[in-house]
């Protein structure tokens, strides 16, 4: 290897090791798009080839096409980072940014670091500068993988750090602001802030700013129309590759049974638990975390704990004889750690099982903005004083903020919070909209239209910059993507009561910001202007529909059938699109009784009644359809 391919090889390296601190987890044809943007004069293809030794000693493993942080393959959460990560950009910084990320213990010095260090060094640790630079250091590279309010609070306890009621509230609010401002992998690198700031403006660097490439030129004549264009063209999802199925599962779990029976005379004598209770139980709880692992190695690592649990000394273990029949003796080091790995994940089930931080920090939450009582919901509660109550009350961001934060971490999190929790919460801030999503999804089906309705109102006075100038592409956001789900639910819930005229002004907003019609809400429309007696409108939008658009094709058909006009053609294409709804319209079969694809049967939920009640369509098309030969006019 000559000193040129040398250097290539250590930047490569270099660069893998600064994406996975930064990001977590990273697909190799990700890094490769990275990567080529720093190295416009000589950008590479392919990878070099990567000792595991080399990768490891630098906490990255390689798996499936990924390069992924060891905090990640340790706990076998890939699929979890995939779910949190897909369809969101790439934060994408400078080389000399991105580099900073060799050292796994770097992160961003920001103002709110300063902020939050000074002040648990002034009033929690009497100024001792060590203890709070420690205290923030954990709690910062802790929260690069798993912000956590309680993650954060435990710092100060394992230190035995008293907190005081009233240094309480402004820590806690330190915290939440710390981690708004830090680049998370669950973020693909960007902070919280930045993120909500790209889902308003589609890009985070100001125009005027240095470009972040380096060039010295300003951001809009450098690398912004570049950029622009990658937030479309960018690789943003990548399929989960680690999902095993039932079936994988079940044949590993036997193989791990006829492992344990190769060492039977080394384990029979030892029972509650057995080789097999071991086997079981890892089988039920972790069975994800070690499907990667071959099961000899796992069993292996089970007997050591089976030893152990049964408190034999490690001189009476016959660990030799156990590591030879499964033979895997060659792998001791590696069986070690494994075992160490399957009982620290058994510690952090048992922790997480009695975990109630976030009861807590409800309790906190309420205590900080003087909310002494906790109601209860009252019994003939409608929540149609909601949306009025957020036109009255004014708008605290940092409040909104703040409950929508704590809303998401209750979501994420395994401990069980009652509906009367969530209601507490609207109340104190009737503008979070995270909230109210969560109310609705635990009151029961009455509430749905005017919880649906508080939403889209919160939303929309949490989000007023979005709504004066909607970004393309509206939907690509998720929780845009959430709001305008919410419209379509509100007008499928108003059509099902008949109640068309009032369903309009939803349907209308969702053409307004889906600027892709990627939810059919230009043809979902339809029918209200048909029973709202909008004629006019109705022509002019079904001629502004594509001409494959199966509402367009078959309303043009019905209409043709009124007019008494020429629809045997019309009859035909419609047959080759989809036999079914012609069969379902005709009464050949039940509407539910089959499968459609998704705009057929929304269009059967529209137009079903009104065209088989209507005889002047519906008699003619049934009679083309069961004798399949049309008459004159047909």
């Amino acid at each position: 290897m000559n000193d040129e391919t040398l250097k290539e090889y250590s930047e490569i390296l270099n660069y893998i090791i600064s994406c996975v601190n930064l990001y977590g987890m990273i697909h190799e044809s990700r890094f490769l798009t990275i990567y080529n943007r720093h190295h416009l004069s000589h950008p590479i293809q392919s990878l070099p080839a990567f000792s595991d030794e080399l990768l490891n000693s630098n906490h990255v493993y390689q798996e499936k096409q990924f390069f992924i942080h060891e905090a990640i393959y340790y706990d076998r959460e890939m699929s979890k980072h995939l779910k949190m990560t897909n369809n969101k950009p790439y934060y994408q910084p400078s080389r000399d940014e991105l580099l900073h990320y060799l050292d796994d213990f770097y992160y961003e010095k920001t103002a709110e670091y300063h902020t939050l260090n000074r002040l648990i060094k002034t009033r929690l640790v009497q100024n001792n500068t060590k203890l709070a630079d420690d205290i923030m250091d954990d709690i910062a590279l802790r929260g690069l993988s798993h912000a956590s309010l309680k993650y954060a609070l435990y710092e100060f306890e394992r230190r035995h750090v008293e907190i005081k009621k009233e240094n309480m509230k402004i820590l806690i609010q330190s915290i939440m602001n710390f981690y708004n401002h830090s680049r998370m992998w669950e973020n693909n690198g960007f902070t919280p802030n930045e993120l909500r700031k790209l889902s308003i403006h589609g890009s985070i660097s100001t125009l005027n700013a240095p470009c972040p490439c380096g060039s010295g030129k300003k951001y809009k004549h450098c690398c912004y129309s570049k950029d622009q264009q990658s937030l479309t063209d960018d690789q943003l999802f990548f399929e989960d590759v680690f999902v095993f199925t039932d079936e994988d599962k079940e044949k590993f779990i036997k193989q791990m049974n006829r492992e344990a029976d190769r060492i039977v005379w080394h384990t029979a004598l030892y029972k509650s638990p057995s080789i097999k209770d071991l086997i079981k139980e890892i089988s039920n709880r972790f069975i994800e975390m070690i499907l990667y692992e071959k099961p000899q190695d796992v069993v292996g690592a089970l007997a050591l704990i089976l030893y152990e649990k049964h408190q034999i000394s490690a001189k009476n273990t016959p660990t030799e004889r156990i590591f030879r029949d499964l033979r895997i003796w060659g792998r001791k080091k590696f069986i070690l750690e494994l075992k160490a790995m399957i009982e620290d994940m058994m510690m952090v089930e048992e922790e997480r099982s009695d975990d109630s931080s976030i009861i807590n920090q409800f309790i906190q939450l309420f205590d900080k903005y003087q909310y002494e009582h906790l109601n209860e919901i009252p019994k003939r509660v409608t929540y149609r004083f909601l949306t009025d109550l957020q036109n009255r009350t004014k708008f605290n961001p940092e409040l909104c903020e703040e409950i929508n934060t704590l809303a998401i971490q209750v979501l994420k999190s395994e401990v069980p919070v009652n509906v009367v929790d969530f209601y507490n919460l609207v109340m104190l801030c009737p503008h979070a909209y995270v909230a109210i999503s969560m109310l609705l999804t635990v009151s029961s089906k009455e509430h749905h239209l005017s919880l649906l309705k508080a939403y889209v109102n919160a939303y929309e006075i949490g989000n007023r910059e979005v709504f004066l100038n909607p970004p393309k592409q509206f939907t690509r956001y998720d929780l845009h993507k959430e709001y305008i789900l919410a419209l379509d639910s509100i007008g499928l819930l108003y059509k099902s009561e008949n109640k068309y005229k009032e369903a309009i002004p939803f349907y209308e907003k969702m053409i307004r910001y889906d600027d892709e019609d990627r939810f059919g809400a230009k043809e979902s429309i339809l029918i209200c202007y048909i029973f709202t007696k909008q004629i006019e409108l109705f022509d002019r939008k079904l001629q502004e529909l594509p001409d494959d658009s199966i509402y367009k094709m078959m309303l043009t058909l019905s209409t043709k059938i009124m007019m008494q006009e020429p629809f045997y053609g019309d009859y035909l294409k419609i047959l080759k699109r989809s036999k079914e709804l012609l069969d379902a319209l005709c009464g050949v079969i039940e509407p539910e009784d089959i499968e459609m694809d998704e705009p057929v049967t929304l269009f059967l939920e529209d137009f079903y009644m009104f065209l088989t009640s209507n005889k002047s369509v519906i008699k003619p098309l049934i009679q083309v359809h069961l004798n399949g030969q049309p008459t004159m006019t047909q």
